[in-house]
């Protein structure tokens, strides 16, 4: 019981926690929008590190990785929608890409993580 219930609450933290740093982000003066998107998918990045087991997530790059962000959400709103800028975005220096739709998902994917981290 004290281990289920120790897996819950870290869980829980990392899920508040991401949603703190996602606000800060968000109201951060003076960051470009590919700085913020690349600000973004270093949060997506931790925040799967800490929930998932490391050895499914680090080695993740690419489709593969957005399609990994997909799974939550049961749609492809990363692989074929608002995420695929995670891909190059941040890479750019100027982008047309508007932060806004990916703070909108990244709040739906923390939302649709289960209750219970994977490393159960």
């Amino acid at each position: 019981m004290v281990i289920w219930y120790r897996k819950r609450f870290t869980g829980l933290r990392i899920k508040k926690q991401a949603m703190r740093e996602l606000v800060e982000l968000r109201e951060a003066p003076g960051l470009s929008g590919s700085e913020r998107i690349g600000l973004l998918s270093a949060l997506i990045r931790r925040v799967c590190l800490s929930y998932y087991p490391r050895a499914g997530v680090a080695a993740l790059t690419g489709k593969e990785w957005l399609r990994f962000l997909d799974q939550p959400l049961g749609d492809s709103s990363f692989s074929t929608g608002p995420g695929l800028a995670l891909l190059d975005a941040p890479y750019r220096q100027h982008t047309d890409v508007k932060p806004g739709r990916l703070f909108t998902l990244f709040e739906r994917w923390i939302g649709a993580l289960p209750r219970r981290g994977a490393r159960d």
